[in-house]
């Protein structure tokens, strides 16, 4: 189960734990219908070492280190922090119009 930043619940009711994720789009936050966020500067680090995270499973799924970097930095803006199963979890919602 993905258990949301606070880590009360799950953040998709348990489906894509359950089910993987293996419908995303490599593209970039905007391009997604997403606006773009920065992480504010005390959360910029964690935003960096979560695309480090991230980047091998997101790599082989055709992201850039841009992508990864630009998706990162919105998560974290807009979640505060999180895991890479969490992370890859929301860029699915976030692609599919469910977030």
């Amino acid at each position: 189960m993905i258990r949301g930043v606070s880590g009360l619940g799950p953040i998709d009711g348990g489906k894509l734990a359950s089910q993987g994720v293996t419908d995303l789009t490599p593209e970039e936050p905007h391009e997604a219908g997403v606006p773009e966020r920065v992480a504010d500067p005390s959360h910029e680090e964690g935003a960096r070492i979560l695309a480090d995270e991230a980047r091998e499973k997101l790599s082989a799924r055709g992201f850039t280190d841009e992508q990864i970097r630009e998706w990162a930095e919105t998560y974290i803006a807009q979640e505060g922090s999180g895991d890479v199963d969490a992370f890859v979890a929301w860029i699915a919602t976030q692609e599919h119009g469910n977030g």
